[in-house]
This record gives structure tokens, C-alpha cells and sequence, in this order.
């Protein structure tokens, strides 16, 4: 095993993924892995200092005994439209080399986040990361229309899974993608199906915001795009009307005011 400092990017906390499935598990990968770290290795969180860290993030490292460091990583420019992120990309590869000696692992929890802007650091003998879908690339010819998303910021992200010495797919499909479509190495690949992560416990769980309803349908999502959410409340309300149905639909994850109110209105309240 190597006894080589790991230092794990840690920015999908700092962004709206955190209040998605990405961030929970990214968190819950976290809290299985560190332990399994050998005593005589050091484990540093690697976050910007330009956003806040969640408070379960700053107590799971204390309980951990991993240290924090806050870097000046640089974040990428709103809109992401007007922007290459390559710029931001190198300029964090740097920040990163000065600050981190030679000879480390790095591990990168979460790659295309909107608000942060993770890269490897050259100084870095083993790189990994967490990959979890090839999506945009698959359906090129869609995504391929945003010029912002697809040239200036997909694309110069993509260039760090082409730099990862191993990359943790969570599906054999990912894996198989990675294979086929991007040419990634077999050996460089490893599917890990959901690991470190242990079933939990099932219980029966109802938010006190639904007190008095019998009925609710739960929709984790995300304001993405590619989420539909539109389409979804669409759906739940043609469901609705056609059955007289008295359930609610529950929609989580950080949305904008802006989004809520549009998803609201849609569903007629």
C-alpha cells in the first residue's frame, strides 16, 4: 500500500452538487474511506478558499483527523457561456503544484461542477477521480449546441480524465464507455458499483413539511437541464388530473428562487 500523502478535492461540497445525489455521495464515499486510510499515511481536504465548507463536512474531518487546507483556487466566471475554463484550469494546476509538494496522491471527488474548477496538480505521482457518466459526450450532437457548456467548459474538463492514472466508474456501463467511446485503458479503469458506500438500514421516513399528507411522490433531482424537472411536473400534473390523486410531489435538491417559482407555477400550486 502506499504510504505517499493523499490529498483529496473536496470542491463538490463548496457547490449546488452538495445538495444533490452527487454531493451525499460523495459525502457517504468519504466517510467509508477515510478510515481505511493506513495510520502511518496522511489525508488532506483540498477545498477553495473562496467558498464556505459545510459544517458536517468540517466535523467529519475533525472526527477523521485529516487536515483542511484552503487553497486560492480559482473559480470559474459567470456566465460559464462567456468563459473558457482552461484559463482557470491552469491557473489552478499551478496554485495547486506551489502549495503541495512532490511525490502525493491526489484524488478528485467530483470533475464538471459548475461553481468550482478541480484539476490535477503535475506534482502529483498517482491521480484519480470519481467518474460518473459520459453523457454529454455520448450525445454530442445535442449538447454539442451549447458552444459555452460543450467547447469552453465540458471539453477542457474532459482533458483531466485523459491525465488520471485510475478512474472509480460507478456502473460497469460507465466503465464499458470509457472503453469504447474515449479509449481509456482497461487497466487504468475500475468499477467500483457503488462502493465504499454499505446498504443502509430502511426506514420509513416523512418530512415534517408534510404533515397531513397521506401521499407524496419523491423526485431527487437537480436545476439542470438535462434533469427535465419542466417535463415532470407536467407529467405529475396530467397524473393528477387523470386519477384525482391527492399526492404531492416532492422535489429535492438547491433550487433558485426563479426555479422554484417556475416549477410551482407549473404544477398549479
Amino acid at each position: 500500500m502506499s504510504s505517499r500523502p493523499l490529498y483529496i478535492d473536496c470542491q463538490v461540497f463548496q457547490s449546488a452538487a452538495w445538495h444533490r445525489g452527487m454531493g451525499k455521495y460523495s459525502m457517504e464515499l468519504l466517510k467509508n474511506l477515510l478510515p481505511t486510510i493506513e495510520k502511518d499515511r496522511s489525508a488532506t481536504l483540498v477545498f477553495t478558499e473562496y467558498l464556505d465548507i459545510p459544517e458536517e463536512v468540517v466535523q467529519l474531518s475533525s472526527q477523521s483527523k485529516v487536515e483542511i487546507i484552503r487553497l486560492p483556487l480559482k473559480l470559474p466566471v459567470e456566465p460559464r457561456e462567456d468563459e473558457n475554463i482552461q484559463p482557470t484550469r491552469l491557473a489552478n494546476k499551478q496554485i495547486l503544484d506551489d502549495a503541495i509538494a512532490q511525490d502525493h496522491d491526489f484524488f478528485i471527488l467530483s470533475l464538471y461542477l459548475d461553481e468550482v474548477c478541480s484539476v490535477f496538480p503535475s506534482t502529483a505521482t498517482n491521480k484519480s477521480l470519481v467518474y460518473y457518466d459520459s453523457i454529454p459526450y455520448l450525445y454530442h450532437e445535442r449538447y454539442g449546441k451549447f458552444k459555452g457548456f460543450f467547447e469552453y467548459f465540458y471539453l477542457p474538463h474532459t482533458a483531466t480524465v485523459f491525465e488520471a492514472s485510475c478512474l472509480f466508474t460507478i456502473s460497469q456501463t460507465v466503465a464499458n464507455d470509457l472503453k469504447i467511446f474515449l479509449g481509456i485503458p482497461e487497466r487504468k479503469i475500475c468499477n467500483i458499483d457503488g462502493a465504499y458506500i454499505p446498504s443502509p438500514d430502511v426506514a420509513e421516513i416523512k418530512p415534517q413539511s408534510l404533515d397531513g399528507v397521506d401521499e407524496f411522490i419523491l423526485m431527487p433531482s437537480g436545476q439542470e437541464i438535462r434533469k427535465n424537472n419542466l417535463r415532470a411536473v407536467r407529467a405529475f400534473r396530467s397524473y393528477v388530473n387523470a386519477t384525482n390523486s391527492s399526492a404531492k410531489l416532492v422535489v429535492t435538491s438547491f433550487f433558485t428562487d426563479e426555479a422554484i417559482e417556475e416549477l410551482t407555477a407549473e404544477s398549479g400550486g
